[in-house]
């Protein structure tokens, strides 16, 4: 019965091994934003390329390589902020932390331990929940549920949330009812058969009851958000990735009105869903699906921002483009956008999804200065100066070649250097699709949320 479920973790190791050596390749793209409670000048972006910190809500951005925290362009890890500013990392390596972007440490030796879920109370960011699941060993899986009620200084065990015939992907939490928890998982159900599932507890994770989703072979599932005012809506959305046939890649959406017991589907699009947010009072979701990129095969009609009244499938779409991370931050709408269709990386909103303004370009972004002897000192200097900088941010004399910075090969195969903010729509709206043939080729297929 275990068999397929540790053949699938096996896969998922090998995997992330290869990545390893991929360094920066990954197509240039947003996939979570974050804003700090205790500061609300502060914004975190991750990226395929890292993670940008913003001191000024957006007007500058510095750049943390991804191997600082300890995560690789093959993994789409879970981050979040926490009530006393710090910023916590799910990873296939654990749980990291830091609270400059400079110095980063695993929160603690027992979770030092892959990491899928991560979720924090919006109505008090001190208590956060982490969810470790991954192969025991014995053609098995091993899987523990953590709290933290000081902002994640420290956490105790909750107990495990499933047996060892089930991987779980995401958690979610909603500030509705601190005590309800969803998790995302697949499970063995006999005869060699994988089904997709939601555990759902009441009782701050002491408890579970599961249920099972019909979904095509292949597909995965994760919890998209739960409903902030309503503890019984909670949202799934599903992915079918084939990068490595002729099939088109989709999504799809689906809601339980009552507690996670019965699904039905909202939405579903030939495309990535990459965005999910509620609007501030709750009445409507936003869904932003967008285009990883590489072998990935998408339709582009499909792309951009969709809304609905929670819980319906009346989606409207709002804009047309690539989406690929959604946020609320206060009342204004937060999306990452592409630099390629809309001439930038993240966009503003404050008629919700309307329209935007920009925010963040390629070409802006500057490393984050740290001293030596930190993750980031040490680690990020040598891949800014080698290959970042001419891929996604403002390169100066020093690091940028012979070129200064300016529109040239910078010999691994991008063909691009941008450094005045100035040059960035000019340059984007003649090599668009040159860009993006080209960092397609290095883009290899992301991993699970």
């Amino acid at each position: 019965m275990r068999q397929p479920l540790f053949i699938l973790a096996v896969a998922l190791g090998s995997f992330l091994t290869c990545a390893r050596a991929e360094a920066h390749g990954a197509f240039p793209e947003g996939r979570q934003l974050m804003a700090d409670p205790t500061n609300a000048q502060r914004l975190w972006l991750r990226t395929t390329y890292g993670i940008l910190l913003s001191e000024d809500r957006g007007t500058a951005w510095q750049w943390i390589c991804y191997e600082a925290p300890g995560y690789t362009t093959a993994e789409e890890p879970v981050f979040g902020v926490t009530g006393n500013g710090t910023l916590l990392g799910a990873m296939f390596d654990g749980l990291h932390r830091t609270t400059d972007g400079c110095g980063w440490e695993p929160v603690s030796t027992e979770l030092s331990r892959t990491t899928n879920g991560l979720a924090i109370d919006p109505s008090n960011p001190n208590h956060v929940w982490a969810l470790i699941s991954r192969g025991a060993g014995d053609g098995g899986f091993e899987s523990e549920l953590w709290g933290s009620n000081d902002g994640g200084d420290s956490f105790a065990l909750v107990g495990a949330p499933y047996g060892s015939d089930g991987l779980l992907l995401s958690l979610a939490m909603t500030p509705a009812d601190p005590k309800r928890l969803y998790i995302s998982g697949t499970f063995a159900a006999g005869g060699g058969a994988l089904v997709n599932g939601v555990l759902a507890s009441k009782d701050a994770g002491k408890t579970w009851t599961r249920s099972d989703i019909d979904a095509p072979a292949g597909s995965s599932a994760f919890i998209a958000a739960a409903d902030p005012k309503v503890p019984d809506t909670v949202y799934v959305r599903f992915e079918r990735s084939t990068a490595s046939t002729q099939e088109v890649s989709e999504s799809w959406l689906m809601v339980s009105l009552d507690g996670g017991q019965t699904f039905k589907e909202v939405l579903r699009k030939k495309a990535i869903l990459f965005g999910f947010t509620f609007t501030p009072d709750a009445s409507k979701v936003m869904v932003g699906f967008g285009d990883p990129q590489g072998s990935f095969k998408i339709e582009p009609a499909d792309l951009g921002l969709y809304a609905a009244p929670t819980g319906s499938a009346d989606f409207q779409q709002l804009h047309p483009n690539h989406i690929s991370c959604l946020s609320f931050i206060g009342n204004d709408l937060y999306a990452c956008t592409s630099q390629f269709s809309d001439g930038f990386e993240l966009g503003l909103s404050v008629d919700q999804g309307l329209s935007f303004t920009p925010v963040m370009e390629l070409g802006q972004v500057t490393p984050l200065q740290c001293a030596a002897g930190s993750r980031t000192g040490d680690l990020c200097a040598a891949p800014w100066s080698g290959h970042v900088c001419n891929d996604i941010g403002a390169c100066s004399p020093a690091d940028a070649g012979p070129n200064g910075g300016n529109a040239s090969d910078d010999g691994g195969g991008c063909g691009c250097r941008i450094s005045e903010a100035s040059d960035t729509h000019t340059l984007f709206g003649l090599l668009s699709a040159g860009l993006a043939a080209a960092f397609a080729l290095r883009r290899r297929r992301h991993l699970l949320r």
